[in-house]
């Protein structure tokens, strides 16, 4: 029993879509890093991604986040970096763009 299901608060929509992550400190004179990825599921809290190449993930780093449904560059953080994938929290709750959480998840293959 993993007992991340018993965490959850929002229900996961399997999404799969282009994803950036951009790293580095909005305050800094270091110029952002984009990292290209793919959700592979979202939710009002949080997403799942497709771990990006060439990139180290630890809990903790914060960055920004978009995709189509994530909409417009979102504050997120790590919380794991499983076989799964990469695991994060947005900072702030709010709702999906154009994602209709009561639409019943495919089957997983």
């Amino acid at each position: 029993m993993d007992g991340g299901s018993e965490r959850r608060r929002f229900n996961r929509v399997d999404v799969i879509e282009p994803a950036t992550i951009v790293v580095g400190a909005r305050a800094s004179s270091l110029p952002q890093v984009h990292v290209f990825t793919e959700t592979l599921d979202i939710s009002r809290g949080g997403a799942r991604l497709r771990h990006p190449t060439r990139f180290i993930a630890r809990p903790g780093e914060l960055f920004d986040i978009s995709s189509p449904h994530i909409g417009k560059a979102r504050p997120a953080r790590i919380l794991a970096s499983t076989a799964a994938g990469l695991h994060v929290v947005f900072d702030h709750e709010n709702p999906l763009v154009d994602v209709d959480m009561s639409r019943p998840r495919p089957p997983a293959s």
